[in-house]
């Protein structure tokens, strides 16, 4: 929470930070992609099945500002208030409702560009990541969002609890 937006740029991804380039943005196609969402709300997933940790959309894995603008334009409204609703909207449609509650989203701006932090919440329930292919459960390893298989859900279920 304390952390100014520049120091977490400079800290790189770890189990308590992620970087995405933007929510609906791909910056490889030139166009938009739900795939980029869902990465997104993978993320979010993640941190809320391990221990929370802090989520910078519009920021490259470099650390670069790339800003939320392209995805701004994307939308009907076409500005923050506007963002933060779609990414309300594929939390609640990807993990639940319950998962909006457990994030909490500011808006920081810095050369020019804005960038957004959500500071995401552990849960003390699981949370599972609905796809077009079925549903996951997703936990951080390292500096990364990794699936478990059903044994290893469990076991890893089983021991959060304890």
């Amino acid at each position: 929470l304390g952390h100014t937006l520049p120091a977490l740029l400079k800290a790189g991804e770890s189990a308590s930070l992620e970087y995405k380039s933007s929510l609906r943005w791909d910056y490889r196609e030139g166009r938009t992609s739900s795939s980029i969402d869902e990465a997104v709300t993978r993320t979010i997933a993640a941190f809320q099945n391990h221990r929370g940790g802090t989520l910078l959309i519009g920021v490259d894995d470099s650390g670069s500002v790339l800003g939320l603008e392209r995805d701004y334009a994307s939308l009907r409204r076409k500005d923050r208030d506007g963002w933060e609703q779609y990414l309300m909207t594929c939390v609640q449609r990807r993990l639940g409702a319950a998962s909006c509650l457990l994030m909490h989203v500011m808006f920081h701006e810095m050369d020019g560009r804005d960038v957004c932090r959500v500071l995401v919440e552990p849960s003390t329930q699981p949370v599972f990541h609905a796809t077009d292919r079925g549903v996951e459960y997703l936990i951080r390893s390292g500096n990364g969002t990794r699936a478990l298989d059903v044994r290893e859900a469990l076991d890893y279920m089983r021991e959060r609890s304890a």
